[in-house]
C-alpha cells in the first residue's frame, strides 16, 4: 500500500473513531444539570480527568506520573454512578462500564471479558473505564474465605495497574473502608471523592430541579424539603415518579378526557400537586430506612410536655451547635458533645431524642442497641463502623442509640471477648480518630449502672442527664398537651384526675384507653368526644394493670 493510500486509510479510521466517540458521548444521558450540592466534587473530578490528558507534557517535564484512578464513594442512592457518567459527558469522554463478571475467565477462555473492554476503550482513547460497586467484589482479602474471590481482587489490581496513559479508571463504592487497601495505593485508586447525603439547602435545590417540569405553581418546595430529611437524590427522584403516578391516578379517577381538553386545562390536570406529593411521601421509603435507619421525626419539642431543664441542656448540647457552629468555634468548642439520657422506662427519653433532631433540622439515625448485635464474628463491629460512616456522610446528623446498655456493658473478667470488641469499636468511633464532624451522639438507657465507665468519660458522653418520672403537675401538663389535638369535652377537669406515679408512656396508654371507651359508647352517626368519665374509667383500668404487674 502506497504511503498516500495509507494516510487516506488512517484519516478515514481516525474520523470514524472520532465519530463513534462523539456518538457514544451523546448517548450518555447523565449531566450535572440536575445535581445539586456537588460543586466542590465536580471541580475535583473534572480536574482529575482533564489535567492528565490535556497537560501530560508538563507532568513529564517535572517527572511526575499523573496516572491514577478515581474512587467515588458515598451512601447508596447519592448518585455516584450518575456523577461519574456526568463527569465523562462534561469532559467529552466515552465511558465503558465493567462489572465483577468481566474479571472472571469463562471456562476454556484464555482471557476474561475485562481485556476485551480494555481493548475497546483503547481504540476510543482517551476514554474512561467505570468499575461500579467495587466494594462488593474487592473486599479486604483477609476477610475472604473463597480463593476465587481473592483472585478477582488481584485481577482487578493487575487490570488497573496495567491501564495505558489515555485510559482513565473511575470506581464507585458505598464504603471506601471495605475495599482492599492494595487498591487504594498510589497509581491505582489514589484520588478519592466523597459524595454526601444532601443538606437541607442542597435537598431543596434537588427538589426544585427534579420537580421543575409539569408541577402545580403552588407546589411548596420548602414543605417537601422539610418532609424529606435523610433523603438522597435517588429517593427524591423516586418521590417525583410516585407523585407523577398519583397525579395520573387522580386524573383517571376524575374521568376527564385529557386528550380532548384544551392545552391549559390539560396542563392543569396533569400537573403534580401538593396532594400528590403527600400521597407519594406515604409510599416512598428512603434508602436509609431500607438499610435499617430511621431518618425522620415528626415530633416537635412542643409535643413534649414538662422537662424544661432537660430541653435547655439539649438545646445547648445539640440544637445550637448544629444551627450556629461558628459561635461555638469562637470559644474553643469544636467538636459535638455526646448526651446520655438515663432513667426509668416510659419517662420520655426516646421522644426527647426525636424531638431534638426535628428542631435541629439534622438528619436523624435511630438504632436500638440489640439491632447492632450479630451472631457472626466481626459483623457487629462492622455495623457500628457502617453506622458512623453513614452519619458522617449525612452531616449534620444525630445518631440516637436506644437501649445503649445492650451493647456497652462493663468490660470485666466475666465479660465475653465479643462484648469487649463491641465496646472498643464504639469508643473508637465516638473518639473520632479522623474527626466525626457535625455528628451528634445521643444515647438512652434504663440501666446506667451497667454501662462501661469508659463511655462516660469527657469527650464521649459529656452531658449525662437523668430523666425522672414526671411530677403530678408535669403529668397534667403532658396530658393537656396531648389532649389539645383531640376531640375532648371542654368541661374536662384534668386536675381532678389522680395521676401521681404515672409515666409519660402510661399517659399515652391512658389516652388510648379513654379513646377506646369513647368509641364504644358513641353511636356511629355521632362524633366521638372524650369526656371526664372516659378518662376516669381509663385511669382506673391502668392503675389496676400497674397493681397486677407489681404483685
Amino acid at each position: 500500500m502506497s504511503s498516500y493510500n495509507k494516510r487516506i486509510r488512517e484519516n478515514y479510521l481516525s474520523t470514524r473513531v472520532n465519530d463513534e466517540r462523539e456518538k457514544m458521548t451523546l448517548q450518555n444521558i447523565y449531566t450535572f444539570d440536575k445535581m445539586a450540592g456537588i460543586d466542590r466534587q465536580k471541580k475535583e473530578i473534572m480536574e482529575a480527568l482533564k489535567m492528565p490528558l490535556e497537560h501530560y507534557k508538563y507532568y513529564e517535564q517535572i517527572g511526575v506520573d499523573p496516572a491514577g484512578g478515581i474512587l467515588i464513594h458515598g451512601p447508596c442512592g447519592c448518585g455516584k454512578t450518575a456523577f461519574a457518567n456526568a463527569a465523562a459527558k462534561e469532559a467529552g469522554l466515552p465511558i465503558f462500564p465493567i462489572t465483577r463478571g468481566d474479571f472472571i475467565s469463562k471456562s476454556g477462555a484464555s482471557e476474561d471479558n475485562a481485556s476485551a473492554v480494555l481493548e475497546k476503550a483503547v481504540s476510543f482513547s482517551p476514554a474512561i473505564i467505570l468499575i461500579d460497586d467495587i466494594d462488593r467484589f474487592c473486599m479486604k482479602r483477609e476477610g475472604l474465605d473463597n480463593e476465587s474471590d481473592k483472585r478477582v481482587v488481584l485481577r482487578v489490581v493487575e487490570f488497573i495497574s496495567a491501564l495505558p496513559k489515555k485510559v482513565l479508571v473511575i470506581a464507585t463504592a458505598t464504603s471506601a473502608d471495605d475495599i482492599d487497601p492494595i487498591l487504594r495505593r498510589s497509581g491505582r485508586l489514589e484520588r478519592e471523592i466523597k459524595l454526601m447525603v444532601p443538606t437541607e439547602n442542597e435537598r431543596k435545590l434537588i427538589v426544585q430541579k427534579l420537580f421543575s417540569a409539569t408541577v402545580n405553581k403552588n407546589l411548596d418546595y420548602q414543605k417537601i424539603t422539610k418532609a424529606t430529611p435523610g433523603y438522597v437524590g435517588a429517593d427524591i427522584k423516586l418521590l417525583v415518579t410516585e407523585a407523577g403516578h398519583s397525579a395520573v391516578r387522580r386524573a383517571v379517577r376524575e374521568k376527564e378526557n385529557i386528550s380532548a381538553s384544551a392545552g391549559g386545562r390539560r396542563e392543569s390536570l396533569l400537573a403534580i400537586t401538593q396532594g400528590d406529593v403527600c400521597e407519594a411521601l406515604a409510599k416512598v421509603q428512603p434508602v436509609a430506612k431500607k438499610e435499617g435507619f430511621t431518618t425522620a421525626s415528626d415530633i416537635s419539642l412542643d409535643d413534649v410536655g414538662a422537662m424544661e431543664h432537660i430541653k435547655k441542656v439539649l438545646e445547648m448540647a445539640i440544637v445550637q451547635p448544629s444551627l450556629y457552629p461558628e459561635r461555638f468555634i469562637k470559644v474553643g468548642i469544636q467538636r459535638p458533645a455526646g448526651v446520655l439520657l438515663y432513667g426509668p422506662p416510659g419517662t420520655g427519653k426516646t421522644m426527647l431524642a426525636r424531638a431534638i433532631s426535628n428542631k435541629t433540622h439534622c438528619n436523624f439515625i435511630s438504632v436500638k442497641g440489640p439491632e447492632l448485635i450479630s451472631m457472626y464474628y466481626g459483623e457487629s463491629e462492622r455495623a457500628i463502623r457502617k453506622l458512623f460512616a453513614r452519619a458522617k456522610a449525612s452531616q449534620p446528623c444525630v445518631i440516637f442509640f436506644d437501649e445503649i446498655d445492650s451493647i456497652c456493658r462493663k468490660r470485666d473478667a466475666g465479660a465475653s471477648k465479643f462484648g469487649d470488641t463491641l465496646v472498643n469499636q464504639l469508643l473508637i468511633e465516638m473518639d473520632g480518630l479522623e474527626g466525626r464532624g457535625a455528628v451528634y451522639v445521643l444515647g438512652a438507657t434504663n440501666r446506667i449502672d451497667i454501662l462501661d465507665r469508659a463511655l462516660l468519660r469527657p469527650g464521649r458522653f459529656d452531658n449525662i442527664i437523668e430523666v425522672l418520672p414526671p411530677t403530678p403537675l408535669e403529668l397534667i401538663e403532658i396530658l393537656s398537651k396531648k389532649l389539645s389535638k383531640l376531640a375532648v369535652d371542654k368541661n374536662v377537669n384534668l386536675g381532678a384526675l389522680y395521676l401521681e406515679g404515672l409515666t409519660g408512656a402510661e399517659i399515652d396508654l391512658l389516652i388510648r384507653e379513654a379513646g377506646n371507651v369513647c368509641l364504644q359508647e358513641t353511636p356511629l352517626y355521632s362524633d366521638p368526644v372524650i369526656g371526664q368519665a372516659h378518662l376516669e374509667y381509663a385511669l382506673e383500668k391502668i392503675r389496676d394493670k400497674i397493681y397486677t404487674l407489681q404483685k
